[in-house]
């Protein structure tokens, strides 16, 4: 039996806070922080709200970090492309979040008079916005950086020209840009199928061109399709992705199959291999992949939440059988298939951030998500408060519970989702024992703390695609064992 197996089994602890005494087996806050090491390894760069800053953050040029205000719900396509390209130059930022459909402190059209995002306040102190701009800047004021994102080929640098300027031209006619549902939809309805396939028809035609110019010069063929033909991602790759990234989830949903026959409309379809490769490069790289990128859940959550007026019951529809199919996925799938992969491409997105900005990440998706629990854990606790009224599951009522005590279990609650995490190569006979010596009242909290962390997780915003990942499976194993329906070993 392991030491930890040991302590927990011969030391069941009492956490106090205030007057409350609840029985669990679990690590306090501190051993967690210790046991992550969390001041040593934040999960993430440097990120504060806008609405909690009296003034406008300044440059530290002694610690060299540009300050990048993007979008509080990581809903933005236009932030995200300046965000990958921070990723990919290995540029150390700190992050400023701005709330582009609600309250916008006024010093922040000091900073940016259009009031959207992204922005970026550069080491000289100026601010430049305006996504395409931005990446240039980027690449031109961090030469030594990462990757260029301008080819210095110059039939790479005409792909990547062609592709950024064909931007808009390609695009759906007619379709609203906005940040939320961008290019989804036109007047009243969602963009027409014919319009999409159009979009990926002409993207198609490009990287045929791309390939065939590769060709031309004796370049291999099979190396991965980015767009401007090289061996790394450019300036076009962080132009197009994010709009793209969220096309492979909510076309599908606002053109399913029909009767008939016509199968649901999706760009990456056997319809256009080219670019189903380029989509497979740009996932091959551990800074998007780990990081930037969403997921299918997210993005399928954003499309229900944009959709509306004679669109909406139709659309509403199709997103709830999509989440369905995706819970009966996740269900038939394994441990080892979720996360062996995750484990080798965090591991590389590891040591390139620590590489290119010097910042040390913690060891593996799960513990990822863990270390973001602890270091959010007040805004978590009050957040998961309003959840459970909101859906009336108010617990502790019963046995008369003191204020106090609730708050006690909601604590231990929300260590013993940290402990699932924490444990998630496997340990499944410690998250038993837990479960089975905490308290009743610990048990009921951490059973509705698994459902609401999945159903208000939305990534990028929270954290990226692997570590959203390792929260889901990780907490629907705890649940299993909470609810004494345990997966066999």
């Amino acid at each position: 039996m392991s030491q930890r197996l040991k302590r927990v089994r011969s030391d069941s602890l009492w956490l106090k806070r205030s007057s409350a005494s609840v029985l669990c087996s679990l690590r306090s806050w501190a051993e967690l922080e210790d046991l992550l090491q969390t001041k040593e390894s934040p999960p993430s760069p440097s990120v504060t709200r806008a609405f909690r800053l009296q003034k406008p953050p300044e440059i530290n040029r002694k610690k060299g970090k540009l300050i990048f205000f993007r979008d509080v719900h990581g809903w933005c396509p236009y932030s995200e492309r300046v965000w990958l390209a921070l990723e990919l130059k290995g540029v150390p930022f700190e992050c400023v979040l701005v709330d582009n459909l609600g309250y916008r402190p006024d010093w922040w059209y000091d900073v940016n008079p259009s009031g959207q995002t992204p922005a970026m306040t550069f080491l000289d102190g100026k601010t430049q916005s305006d996504s395409i701009p931005l990446l240039r800047q980027i690449d031109a004021e961090f030469p030594d950086s990462g990757p260029s994102l301008v080819p210095t080929d110059a039939q790479e640098a005409e792909n990547a020209k062609r592709a950024v300027e064909g931007f808009r031209e390609w695009m759906p006619r007619g379709a609203r840009p906005s940040s939320r549902g961008a290019f989804l939809f036109q007047g009243g309805g969602a963009v027409p199928r014919d319009e999409f396939e159009r979009t990926f028809d002409r993207l198609e035609s490009f990287l045929q061109s791309v390939q065939e110019g590769k060709k031309q010069k004796g370049k291999e063929s099979n190396a991965p399709m980015f767009m401007a033909g090289g061996a790394a991602p450019t300036l076009a790759d962080c132009v197009w992705v994010p709009f793209l990234e969220r096309f492979a989830v909510q076309v599908p949903l606002l053109h399913p199959a029909e009767a008939g026959g016509k199968e649901a409309l999706c760009p990456r379809s056997d319809r256009w291999p080219l670019l189903c490769a380029w989509y497979d490069a740009m996932e091959s790289l551990p800074v998007y992949a780990a990081r930037v990128r969403g997921d299918r859940q997210s993005w399928t959550r954003v499309l229900g939440a944009a959709v509306g007026g004679g669109l909406e019951a139709r659309v509403r529809k199709t997103v709830q059988a999509s989440e369905r199919e995706m819970e009966e996925e996740e269900a038939e799938a394994e441990a080892e298939d979720l996360m062996s992969s995750d484990a080798e491409v965090w591991s590389v997105y590891r040591s390139e951030v620590l590489k290119g900005r010097g910042e040390s990440l913690p060891v593996s998706p799960s513990h990822d998500v863990a270390a973001r629990m602890i270091v959010n854990r007040e805004a978590m606790r009050r957040d998961f408060g309003g959840w459970k009224r909101s859906e009336g599951r108010e617990t502790g009522k019963k046995g008369g519970r003191s204020e106090e005590e609730k708050d006690a279990l909601v604590d231990a609650g929300l260590r013993m989702c940290v402990e699932a995490m924490i444990d998630a190569a496997g340990d499944n006979e410690l998250v038993r024992l837990v479960a089975e010596e905490s308290d009743p009242g610990v048990r009921d909290e951490a059973v509705m703390l698994c459902e609401y962390f999945p159903q208000r997780l939305c990534v990028p915003r929270d954290m990226g695609a692997l570590s959203g990942k390792a929260l889901r499976y990780r907490l629907k194993l705890l649940r299993r064992v909470l609810n004494k329906n345990l997966p066999s070993q």
